[in-house]
């Protein structure tokens, strides 16, 4: 073995350590604190199902992780010991693997705030109508990186026309189709944004701006990374030293895996939890 094949090992261990057990920790943490500091009998309003429900579910969230580790450290030691190589299409499935627990936990929180508003319909509603703008929630500079990221990719991706890979015209277009796409895609949510339908029927006005706000602030991070990943791996392929390429994507899958699990926890950046009482009205 090389030591280019010892490092894409750590690596790949890194990977299964942070998206399949550190990430699911920060959500466990977050959602014991959570039903510890704000308990069903003083907050009945924040807790639209029993709580068995919610820590059978947080178990199972946890042992799928567990399972899904325990899998990529043998695939880790396979690599290290017995291969020295690193299988793309084994890589892709694992992550892939990796993925499913994020989004089965995503879809459970779907289903926690859609019984939350339908508790919520006898609840008295008052409006606060303010104007939003785009700049309220991202700045000028986070734009002016999504441009420059998006046409330096663009440029890398033009020299990808002349590297020697089988039907390169063929593959840079498809890239560059995909990330304009993929930048599209993004752009079409911000705009939804400004106007989404509430998920939390008692979420408070200032802790809704919040938690737009981070919500704004996860999809342009996520778009800058995107397009730098594609002006990277476009990089890569036209110097013909693409098997770097394998660290800037674990890299990636590790960045949005802590960062999923610290979005996705029930209660985003909350701060009035008054509005959670019997006797609190629906804001």
């Amino acid at each position: 073995m090389t030591t280019i094949h010892y490092l894409y090992a750590a690596v790949f261990l890194s990977q299964v350590l942070v998206v399949s057990l550190h990430a699911p920790t920060i959500v466990a943490r977050r959602v014991r604190t959570l039903l510890a500091t704000r308990p069903p009998a003083e907050y009945p309003k924040l807790y639209p199902v029993p709580i068995e429900t919610i820590e059978h579910t947080l178990r199972l969230y946890r042992i799928l992780n567990a399972g899904i580790a325990v899998l990529g450290l043998a695939q880790a030691a396979w690599f290290y010991v017995v291969d020295g190589e690193m299988d793309p299409t084994a890589y892709a499935v694992y992550t892939c693997l990796q993925v499913a627990p994020v989004l089965l936990w995503g879809q459970w929180e779907k289903r926690y705030f859609q019984r939350m508003s339908a508790g919520a319909h006898s609840s008295i509603r008052r409006a606060q109508l303010t104007p939003r703008r785009l700049f309220d929630f991202v700045s000028p500079v986070q734009l002016g990186l999504v441009v420059t990221t998006y046409v330096g990719a663009t440029v890398s991706i033009v020299f990808m026309t002349a590297a020697p890979i089988p039907e390169p015209l063929l593959t840079s277009t498809f890239t560059f189709t995909l990330m304009t796409i993929f930048n599209l895609f993004f752009a079409s949510g911000l705009v939804w944004l400004r106007t989404p339908k509430r998920s939390d029927p008692h979420q408070s006005h200032g802790d809704r701006v919040r938690t737009i706000r981070a919500v704004y602030q996860a999809a342009v991070t996520t778009i800058i990374l995107m397009n730098a990943y594609v002006a990277l791996q476009s990089v890569l392929t036209s110097f013909e030293v693409l098997r770097y390429a394998g660290f800037a994507a674990s890299l990636l899958v590790q960045f949005f895996g802590v960062a999923a699990a610290k979005a996705s926890v029930l209660v985003l950046g909350q701060e009035d939890f008054e509005v959670y009482k019997a006797d609190a009205q629906r804001a």
